[in-house]
């Protein structure tokens, strides 16, 4: 039998302690960009527009809006228990009882009945006080996740933003090979017509033109592909984009991209902060908190139904079987009373319930404890990959200068018939492939400065400038609740 004492049920939430190192392994380097605005240090007047229409759009962002006021609606509806019920009520009835009882009366009679009835449940054991503080938590998480899609968002649209002017510098890079590449195999013709060299050689010129045009309706996909993309992130259909890229003057945000062709660079960085700071920037980890305080509530609402429920009940109202005197005061009649609810033979099938219920906390916390071991770890991860993409921006530069300028001289002495036709079209293989390659090098750098900005929880922004110790996202308020 269950034993009545003062506490409640379930057991108060505790925010669970995370063990962070001092600094990350990898150096960061300090910023002045804000983190919830990150993509601004690319200083980029068109990405910056191109993330506003985003953040202004996107549908994602709407269906998670949408969510959060769900949650405030069943929130509202949890916390409106807590107080009293009124119910009123009009009846008419005409009925003819049985002659055969005792105290029968003959004939058809008529009943009228107008009352008011009442019932308060006393919230005694914590049970609906634990209801609202899971629906407080569970609202929260969504805020939270809220925020995730606005860090996911951001990060989507500057890696499209990114991905097509890669493309389209790519493509330009590519043209210009290309027209490097005829005026070689112009030279052999003319070179042929003079008799200074074979037929041989001006074949294996034109398959080298054939061989670099050939890689420029990739680069078109490429394209194609991001600017989709950037469509989907802003809610636009994709037609309107592909025309309005083309255009060249409009006030809309597409307008012009087709004519960028290289890759911004970050001209300031934002700052990594500490690895303590983690667990309040990141939005995912937010949410996975919130859950855990969900699920740690949830066991006090299965537990509450352990406990006796007490109600307090009554009606008010008038009845009579005549309408000529239904508003007399002889027509009154009221009752008032306590009532108690226990159930007793569900005491199993409840405490396995609440068994149950403890398990999936168990579950939620398992899961933060993970998100937060995986949030580290994709810090460490793109400080090192940021690091690494910008040696290899430097050695990739270094080394399409040197293959350019190993062309110039090759080509200077195959006009001059000292070298041969097939050392000019190695240069130049390795010349466009080297230029192709610090291209995608800035590319890659510009890319982790993306994953980096995720990392640390960026494109959103958190309640404070501490981690604060009362819940972000404020409830509805009760009045409004109510009405």
């Amino acid at each position: 039998m269950l034993t009545l004492t003062s506490c409640g049920p379930g057991r108060d939430y505790q925010t669970p302690e995370t063990k962070a190192t001092p600094a990350w392994h990898e150096p960061a380097a300090a910023g002045a960009v804000a983190l919830p605005t990150w993509w601004k240090s690319f200083a980029d007047p068109r990405l910056d527009r191109l993330v506003e229409q985003s953040l202004a759009r996107n549908l994602d962002l709407a269906l998670a809006a949408a969510r959060i006021q769900e949650a405030r609606a069943r929130r509202g509806a949890v916390s409106w228990v807590r107080y009293p019920e009124f119910d009123a009520y009009a009846a008419a009835e005409r009925r003819r009882g049985s002659e055969n009882l005792a105290f029968a009366q003959p004939g058809p009679n008529n009943t009228f009945e107008l009352g008011f009835d009442a019932a308060w449940e006393v919230d005694l054991f914590g049970g609906l006080s634990r209801a609202i503080e899971r629906e407080d938590a569970r609202l929260e998480a969504l805020a939270f996740a809220r925020g995730e899609v606005l860090s996911t968002v951001a990060a989507e649209t500057t890696r499209a933003y990114l991905d097509l002017v890669a493309a389209q510098e790519l493509v330009a890079v590519a043209r210009e090979d290309l027209a490097g590449q005829q005026r070689i195999r112009d030279l052999v013709a003319a070179r042929v017509g003079a008799g200074a060299t074979t037929e041989s050689e001006l074949a294996q010129a034109d398959a080298e033109l054939a061989a670099q045009s050939a890689a420029i309706p990739d680069l078109d996909v490429r394209r194609s592909e991001a600017l989709a993309r950037l469509a989907v992130l802003a809610a636009r259909p994709a037609g309107e984009v592909f025309a309005a890229t083309a255009g060249e003057t409009g006030d809309d945000a597409f307008t012009g991209l087709a004519t960028l062709m290289r890759i911004p660079q970050p001209a300031s960085m934002f700052a990594a902060g500490l690895p303590s700071d983690l667990v309040w920037r990141r939005p995912d980890l937010r949410r996975a908190e919130r859950e855990l305080a969900a699920a740690t509530a949830d066991i006090g609402v299965i537990e509450s139904d352990l406990y006796p429920r007490f109600s307090l009940t009554g009606s008010f109202g008038l009845e009579s079987d005549s309408t000529d005197n239904l508003t007399d005061h002889g027509s009154r009649f009221w009752s008032i009373g306590p009532s108690v609810r226990w159930p007793l033979l569900a005491q199993g099938r409840i405490r396995r319930q609440a068994r149950a219920a403890d398990t999936r906390a168990v579950q939620a916390g398992i899961i933060y404890e993970q998100a937060v071991l995986i949030a580290f770890a994709d810090v460490e991860f793109a400080l090192a990959s940021l690091a690494r993409a910008q040696e290899r921006v430097r050695a990739s530069d270094a080394s399409a200068d040197a293959h350019v300028r190993a062309l110039k001289l090759v080509q200077v002495r195959y006009e001059h018939g000292a070298e041969r036709l097939l050392a000019v079209l190695i240069q130049s293989h390795n010349a466009a492939l080297a230029r192709r390659q610090a291209i995608e090098a800035r590319r890659t750098m510009a890319l982790s400065v993306v994953g980096l900005a995720k990392a640390l929880g960026g494109g959103w922004q958190p309640t404070g400038s501490t981690p604060p110790t009362e819940p972000v996202i404020a409830p509805a308020p009760v009045a409004a609740d109510r009405g």
